[in-house]
């Protein structure tokens, strides 16, 4: 067979054409990996936002179980003055009070300043609050020792903050022989009053 200058031409033409096709094949062929990779990344880039956002939902779920399930103790804290600032004027008054409502002889008391409470009982809510203590001492007459008691229990329960009852000494004044309704035994309790303060963002 024979192969004149016109045959030679389309041949070229036909050998260029694949070579064109080619090229565009294969530029097709990577173009769409190219593509099919992207897809992959933005497949698994989606799957992670997606991931990521039902993780925080379900936090937020958590949260707001959490919250439900301690709000009313938290409430229950802020209204007996356990959080909050503390109320000196109340406890005083508080102290007063009591010592008239239960027939104390005599009742002499001392609140001291404010501090930082350092007891180790207080790690777990340093993270949130800023627990604080003040020392209160009370001096007291009184006629026997279920009256002292019932005092306690009752300055515990109405006092607005966390009462510790750090030590009480008690020491007997009368002989016996003294009025049945006189003072018998003298008291001397030291109380700790504690409240806690919630913590400033970013403090």
């Amino acid at each position: 067979m024979t192969f004149t200058g016109e045959d030679l031409g389309r041949i070229r033409g036909s050998i260029a054409l694949l070579v064109i096709v080619a090229a565009a094949g294969a530029g097709a062929v990577y173009w769409t990996s190219q593509q099919l990779q992207a897809e992959r990344n933005a497949t698994t880039t989606m799957e992670a936002k997606v991931a990521e956002a039902r993780s925080r939902v379900s936090r937020v779920q958590l949260e707001k179980q959490e919250l439900a399930l301690h709000y009313p103790e938290y409430q229950a804290l802020i209204s007996r003055g356990v959080v909050g600032q503390d109320r000196r004027l109340e406890w005083i008054e508080t102290v007063e009070s009591l010592g008239r409502k239960h027939g104390l002889f005599s009742l002499n008391y001392t609140l001291g300043g404010q501090t930082l409470f350092q007891d180790p009982a207080a790690d777990e809510v340093r993270a949130s609050f800023d627990a604080f203590e003040s020392p209160l001492t009370l001096e007291m007459a009184v006629l026997h020792e279920e009256q002292l008691l019932a005092f306690l229990r009752e300055l515990r329960s109405q006092i607005h903050g966390l009462t510790i009852l750090e030590r009480c000494s008690v020491e007997r004044v009368g002989s016996g022989r003294e009025l049945r309704f006189g003072p018998q035994l003298k008291a001397t309790c030291a109380i700790r009053l504690i409240n806690l303060r919630e913590k400033k963002k970013g403090a």
